[in-house]
Formats: structure tokens, sequence, C-alpha cells
């Protein structure tokens, strides 16, 4: 039987990707000045079309990327948000070392 992806468990996963990479939880933030700013860096669910898209906001007016550059079923964003951590996580454990990166010439053959 297939689990079931909800709303709840794709934004829990946004909220792993925000602390994983030390960034803010929350996508809006309300100032003094009491009108809502963007918190830069931030990773959110958007939901326009009835399907998910993982975005992170990239400007203080409120600008996304589309992360995975993918919108789809709940159930295949979950999968894909999980890779994407477990591939910064894996990063941040093991740094590739500088003498081991491959050089332009390298990568160009």
């Amino acid at each position: 039987m297939t689990r079931r992806v909800t709303e709840k468990q794709l934004e829990a996963q946004c909220t792993h990707l925000n602390t994983l990479t030390g960034s803010p939880l929350a996508p809006w933030t309300k100032g003094e000045d009491g009108r809502f700013h963007s918190n830069v860096g931030c990773f959110h669910i958007n939901y326009d079309y009835n399907q998910p898209q993982l975005q992170r906001i990239t400007n203080e007016s409120g600008g996304v990327s589309n992360v995975l550059n993918y919108r789809g079923t709940k159930s295949e964003v979950s999968r894909l948000i999980y890779a994407y951590a477990e591939g910064i996580y894996h990063g941040q454990r093991n740094p590739i070392h500088e003498s081991t990166k491959p050089t332009n010439q390298e990568l160009a053959q």
C-alpha cells in the first residue's frame, strides 16, 4: 500500500532543509513597520496549479527560484526534496578537498 504524502510533511521537509542550510524558517516576517518582508534563502513549498514545487527566496523583493526545476505530485516532490537534503548533508560532512576537485581542463576532456 502506498503512503500518502501530506502538505504538512512537505512543510516539515522544508523546515529540515532550512535548518540544515542555516536559512530562515519562515518565508516572510512582519517588520516593525507592519509590512511583510521576505527572508532571503528560505526554502518553501509553492502550490500554484495545485501541484507542489520547492522554491527558495532569492531577493528581498520576494523573488524565488525553482530549486528542483520540477513541479509534480506531493509524493514525487517529497522524494526529490529528500534526495536534495541528503546531498546537502553529505556535502557538509564530506567536503571535497581542493586538491581532489577536477580542473577545467580535466572537465573539458
